[in-house]
């Protein structure tokens, strides 16, 4: 009868933690798919009016080969890009990426602040700090990972991965 007990004990837990692990961390800005590994993600809380938004996250590529980020989709926006901000002889420019975002083999890559990030655009209605923002992501061999996303205010962006400067102001 002890053994049985064990083996149902042991049934349970792996039943949990076959179903619910994964929806659990896909709540909390992290997914997987395939060799790809997607942590510490989060949208930035918008102001009242704003038609676009930002997701950050950073993607783990565990495989031998390279995968690509080539777009996603969200009902919290009408179109979804890869977009890279960069700063060039003092000018900031920002543009999509074309043809998806390659992601090395072994390697991480982080959307954030400032550099490549993922942009929200037409929005359904503002974000706000403590919003859940659904994603789903595409990679050309992982497959799609769908996400949910916490909403942070601006101050996030301090502790989340990095500041972003605009003229001068920090």
């Amino acid at each position: 009868m002890k053994i049985l007990s064990r083996v149902a004990g042991l049934v349970v837990i792996s039943v949990f933690a076959f179903t619910c692990l994964p929806a659990l961390a896909a709540a909390s800005g992290m997914a997987h798919a395939g060799s790809i590994d997607i942590q510490g993600g989060w949208v930035r809380a918008t102001p009242n009016g704003a038609r676009t938004g930002a997701a950050y996250l950073t993607i783990d590529n565990q495989g031998g080969a390279e995968d690509r980020l080539t777009g996603g989709t969200t009902t919290a926006a009408s179109t979804m890009q890869i977009h890279e901000m960069k700063v060039e002889n003092g000018v900031m420019s920002m543009r999509e990426v074309t043809g998806g975002l390659a992601l090395p083999a072994h390697a991480k890559t982080e959307l954030k602040p400032g550099g490549y990030h993922i942009m929200l655009i037409g929005l359904a209605k503002p974000i706000a700090a403590g919003d859940d923002v659904v994603l789903t992501l595409h990679f050309a061999k992982a497959g799609d990972v769908t996400m949910q996303l916490p909403a942070k205010d601006a101050s996030a962006m301090q502790t989340m991965g990095g500041a972003m400067h605009m003229g001068g102001a920090k």
